[in-house]
């Protein structure tokens, strides 16, 4: 039976299926946050995209799965990258009616405000997606880290 030296990694942790999704990206979109810790200390690629150009923090913001994606962004995935569409995780958490008052904490709040004002390709940044959706939480969430109205 095959078994692995502790120091090192099984490669199919890192493979991907015909939607070029991980491992990584199916624990984080169900928020199964242990499994993410794992996967991460397997070395795992914390920005990984799939063929939306979405990484494992798009779909655990897009499920809510707030605990999982504040995780992420604390072991270093970039909240910069955007998907197909040109979205951020912030546009993410609001175009999915999340809360941001949910993730938003002193610990997060510095990698998520260089990407306040980015703007998706339509033109849309967060802060104009949660107005649109009535989302009132978010929204002053947004202005009170400096997004411009």
């Amino acid at each position: 039976m095959f078994s692995l030296q502790p120091e090192e990694h099984d490669p199919s942790l890192k493979s991907c299926d015909s939607e070029q999704m991980t491992p990584l990206h199916y624990a984080a979109m169900f928020g199964h946050t242990e499994l993410v810790d794992f996967l991460a200390n397997q070395e795992s690629n914390l920005n990984a995209l799939d063929k939306n150009k979405c990484t494992p923090l798009h779909l655990a913001a897009s499920k809510n799965s707030w605990k999982t994606a504040k995780y992420l962004i604390l072991a270093g995935a970039d909240a910069k990258i955007q998907d197909k569409n040109g979205r951020t995780v912030l546009h993410t958490i609001v175009k999915h009616n999340g809360d941001l008052s949910r993730i938003i904490d002193e610990e997060v709040v510095m990698s998520l405000v260089p990407i306040l004002n980015i703007q998706d390709r339509n033109g849309d940044s967060a802060f104009h997606i949660a107005t649109t959706n009535g989302q009132i939480k978010s929204a002053s969430v947004l202005l009170r880290l400096g997004a411009s109205v």
